[in-house]
């Protein structure tokens, strides 16, 4: 009963990433006609002596753990508020889902607009702030164009996270509230005791999954700012299209991919390990 099961994930999963696998090892180029040739470590050696790469990968862990943490926040926010009995919750629940429901591409195409230099709609919100007197070049600087990834980033994903943290809050006892209440139970000490234990798992898994997203995330960052100015805003995944579809080079691309593997490798297996520790220090 599990064999077509695992034929389709040797098929979809197991092939593609043992050819990877293999090009890493090869000095393989698009387009190139001939036989790839055996090189052995050398696109990891060249990996490991690159200024570039190095950057990209602390792009990459920047990426991660800024927009991450941002939109776990958001979402968590906007949870608890929409958790709340007011009149129009519903209409809420849709209107604030309409960010996630946007076709993605069309969605990075607007926000360029957003921030035209020249014309974008986010200069008008920023002339607002006491002391500024020019406009922004948003993508170009690499520190706006990081605060702009972010932005757009958090505002097109936190949507979703928050109706997953909502459906985890209505899966919590509400006589258990009540039961603190009548303990004298405050604000706060119902969130920390009841609330958060109670949507732990569910921001487990999520933390894991924006994770995993984020170090794969392509189109906002690529159609944003293309990894420029330079590479000062390209993730290993941008990087890796730069390196193995634009400049050709099929073998180091490889390699960017595999690392780019391994480190969700990694932290998948840091996500296991707490968890049990935590659910071992429970029981």
């Amino acid at each position: 009963m599990a064999l077509p099961v695992a034929i389709y994930l040797a098929i979809v999963f197991a092939y593609p990433i043992g050819q990877e696998i293999y090009l890493s090892f090869t000095d393989a180029r698009l387009l190139d006609r001939t036989p790839p040739a055996w090189v052995g470590l050398d696109n990891y050696r060249s990996l490991a002596g690159s200024g570039k790469f190095w950057l990209v990968i602390g792009n990459t862990l920047f990426y991660a753990v800024v927009a991450n943490a941002a939109i776990i926040a958001l979402a968590l926010a906007l949870a608890l508020l929409l958790n709340r009995a007011f009149r129009g919750r519903k209409l809420a629940r849709v209107i604030t889902s309409l960010p996630w429901a946007f076709p993605e591409v069309a969605a990075v195409l607007v926000w360029s607009w957003m921030y035209n230099k020249d014309f974008g709609v986010m200069n008008v919100f920023v002339r607002w702030l006491p002391g500024v007197t020019e406009n922004p070049s948003w993508l170009l600087d690499p520190k706006m164009a990081w605060f702009s990834i972010v932005l757009m980033t958090v505002w097109k994903i936190f949507p979703f996270f928050s109706l997953i943290i909502l459906t985890a809050l209505q899966l919590i006892d509400k006589e258990l509230y009540a039961a603190a209440k009548i303990d004298g139970a405050g604000s706060f000490q119902l969130f920390r005791h009841i609330t958060l234990p109670g949507i732990a798992p569910t921001l487990g898994i999520m933390t894991l999954l924006i994770t995993i997203w984020g170090f794969r995330r392509f189109s906002i960052i690529y159609l944003l700012t293309g990894g420029g100015p330079g590479v000062r805003t390209a993730t290993l995944v941008v990087f890796t299209y730069i390196t193995a579809i634009r400049s050709l080079n099929v073998g180091l691309g490889g390699a960017m991919a595999i690392v780019g593997l391994i480190m969700s490798l990694v932290i998948t297996v840091i996500y296991v390990f707490v968890t049990r520790r935590l659910g071992q220090a429970q029981i």
